[in-house]
């Protein structure tokens, strides 16, 4: 694992991903996509049963923590021991240590769980497009989920704008608007970045038995708008988010999440799908 660049991330990296999500200009924006996530991922809680979630890449807590106050027992993998670290920090400070195991694990290899041990499994954040071998991570999730039971996910979408994070070139633009791949800048072409149009995911998801329940886009009216002119519609003269606005814009990109139409359009694409 010490190879992949994600392992190598510190606890200050964790840190400050966290500041950044939480408590930044444009946290509110997360506030809204999480809310979203959360409600539609109610729908395909296990119900009865001892079956734990398998949250994947689950980061600093950001579902493991939510799920766990409800009562799912949580098993929390991600391959940076650093997030792990934070994660198991804000774990002990909500006394939530006995519901939420975390592992240092890659997904792409899940080879410490037994067959169809989970009720649940989540690969939000975009792990699917920030693995070495996204193929193999589902056929891993595959293994390890019960059948008839769920997996959400998201990944990152195909046609979103690209800028410098993802391309230097010319010809790095034409190869992910054709193939999907892009390239982490930070690292300085070392990280790959797999992009996903609909086409692709059901690709995807064509192979064993899944069946593909939903596709949304997400970010869709950042995407839209912009940040910087939506920080100047939401906030008042003294810098204040207007609640109501807020509220507003969360029902809002609920509904446009329906429209199929503008699935290529968010920043993301997000999935349901069932194992049958």
């Amino acid at each position: 694992m010490t190879d992949n660049p994600w392992a190598q991330m510190s606890v200050e990296d964790a840190r400050a991903y966290d500041q950044r999500k939480e408590h930044s200009q444009s946290a509110y924006l997360v506030q809204i996509k999480r809310g979203i996530i959360l409600s539609m991922m109610k729908k395909y809680l296990p119900r009865r049963s001892t079956l734990p979630i398998l949250d994947l890449v689950g980061g600093t807590g950001i579902w493991a923590i939510p799920l766990a106050r409800m009562g799912y027992r949580v098993i929390l993998g991600d391959i940076s021991e650093s997030f792990l670290a934070v994660a198991q920090e804000k774990i002990a400070h909500e006394q939530l240590t006995e519901m939420i195991e975390c592992r240092c694990l890659d997904m792409v290899d899940l080879s410490c769980f037994p067959d169809n041990a989970f009720g649940l499994v989540l690969a939000l954040g975009d792990p699917l497009s920030y693995c070495s071998d996204f193929a193999r991570a589902v056929e891993e999730i595959y293994r390890v989920l019960a059948p008839t039971r769920y997996l959400v996910g998201d990944v990152e979408n195909k046609f979103a704008g690209i800028n410098a994070r993802r391309a230097h070139t010319w010809s790095d633009v034409k190869r992910i608007l054709e193939t999907g791949e892009a390239r982490w800048g930070h690292w300085q072409q070392n990280a790959a970045v797999h992009q996903f149009d609909k086409l692709r995911l059901e690709q995807l998801f064509s192979t064993r038995t899944w069946q593909l329940l939903h596709l949304y886009p997400s970010d869709l009216i950042v995407e839209m708008i912009g940040d910087e002119f939506l920080n100047q519609l939401i906030r008042d003269e003294n810098g204040t988010i207007n609640e109501k606005i807020l509220q507003e814009m969360t029902r809002l990109e609920t509904r446009l999440r329906t429209d199929s139409t503008l699935l290529g359009t968010g920043a993301e694409i997000q999935f349901v799908v069932k194992k049958v």
